[in-house]
């Protein structure tokens, strides 16, 4: 995991956005091994923000609704 957190400081909006955002920011999804990283980047900071780490398999859209829905 630390191999692929690591990866995302080369080049972290290199991902695939999902169609959510977080606090303004869009979501990010890199897909490592069996897993799967969710994550927003901040420019402005030069930061990224891992929200979630999922298992690859898992239904992360309804994951991911149900967590938004949750932290509103």
């Amino acid at each position: 995991m630390k191999k692929a957190t690591n990866g995302l400081k080369t080049l972290p909006g290199g991902h695939n956005t999902i169609g959510f955002s977080y606090r303004g920011y869009d979501i990010h999804l890199k897909p490592y091994l069996t897993y799967l990283f969710f994550y927003i980047v901040n420019e402005e900071d030069a930061t990224v923000t891992i929200l979630r780490v999922l298992r690859d398999g898992m239904n992360w859209q309804f994951i991911m609704k149900q967590w938004f829905a949750q932290n509103k």
